[in-house]
């Protein structure tokens, strides 16, 4: 059974529209199911969608609702903030309300009115609860770590949980976020991982920053079960090879996001250690949810993972297409 708790405010917040990929979709005359760019995408940029949080009474995530509410503030939309609790008794609902409470303070205290507020009081199991509900959402913001071991572990669970099957972006909130910093997204070559690309120009169109797209490899790429890979190649030629990865995957990315520079890197090596060493410098790092290409270099989940536990700032995990 789904309990709600009284939201802060049942009135529809007015959609204060600003420069949005939402608006420059209208303007090409194109339908909202359609972000403008010729691929079909579940409607991210939608300013209806409100920004999601996940609470849980942990200081973590009270500093997850602040970052929540700095993205909701960013793209002019709602926050909604979420408490999924496993005790339906009196005493846990009140406790439940008390949490929402607090996190409500926070929201405030980073700009919200309350008209730009809704808390849920959910029962159920957090992770599952939020992909829920992710499906209504433009983001879902959850705290990557507690305050001790225990909560760690809990936390810890959760963010991988959410950021793992989520429909909607997921951005875990950990390290910091360095402002003057480019936005960081990996490139794998899949063709699924257009909205992960398409994303990453985005974030950086709206925070008014550059976008450094990030392409790794550390040798020739099976493209198939049975292909057998050379003991001795041209170093030179397979460079070649994933950097027209790179440039066929930025394909019409700099046509549609003129104002937003963009820097190629193309690396040989690990994927997660060099997206880890990049973000020390990043404002925020994004990246798949999961990779099709056949590669040592690029394990599915192996990447998400690795930046959950050690990227130095916020981690974007956005859903590929037929994910």
């Amino acid at each position: 059974m789904v309990r709600l708790a009284p939201p802060l405010s049942r009135t529809k917040v007015p959609v204060r529209r600003g420069r949005s990929a939402l608006a420059a979709t209208r303007r090409r005359g194109c339908t909202e199911g359609d972000n403008g760019r010729g691929n079909a995408m579940r409607p991210y940029y939608a300013a209806e969608l409100p920004v999601l949080v996940g609470v849980d009474g942990s200081r973590s995530a009270t500093g997850a609702v602040g970052v929540a509410a700095a993205e909701a503030l960013r793209r002019r939309c709602r926050l909604t903030v979420l408490h999924a609790v496993h005790d339906t008794s009196p005493a846990g609902e009140d406790e439940g309300r008390a949490v929402l409470r607090d996190a409500a303070v926070a929201a405030r205290a980073a700009g919200l009115t309350d008209a730009e507020l809704e808390t849920l009081l959910v029962a159920g199991d957090p992770a599952r609860v939020l992909c829920q509900h992710a499906d209504k959402a433009a983001m879902v913001v959850v705290a990557h770590r507690g305050t001790s071991m225990l909560e760690d572990l809990i936390i810890g669970s959760t963010a991988a949980k959410v950021s793992a099957d989520s429909p909607a972006p997921v951005l875990l909130v950990r390290g910091t976020e360095h402002a003057v910093g480019p936005i960081v997204v990996g490139v794998d070559g899949d063709p699924a991982s257009r909205p992960v690309i398409e994303t990453a120009f985005y974030e950086a169109e709206i925070r008014g920053t550059d976008c450094t797209a990030v392409h790794t490899w550390t040798g020739p790429v099976s493209s198939g079960p049975g292909d057998m890979l050379p003991l001795v190649y041209d170093v030179a030629e397979v460079k070649g090879e994933e950097q027209a990865v790179l440039g066929e995957a930025l394909a019409g990315m700099r046509e549609a996001y003129p104002d937003v520079t963009v820097q190629e890197m193309l690396i040989k090596g690990p994927a997660a250690r060099t997206l880890e060493r990049l973000s020390h410098t990043a404002q925020l790092i994004v990246i798949g949810t999961r990779a099709r290409r056949s590669s040592a270099n690029l394990v599915p989940g192996k990447v998400r993972r690795h930046l959950l536990h050690h990227s130095a700032c916020p981690v974007l995990v956005v859903p590929r297409e037929g994910t």
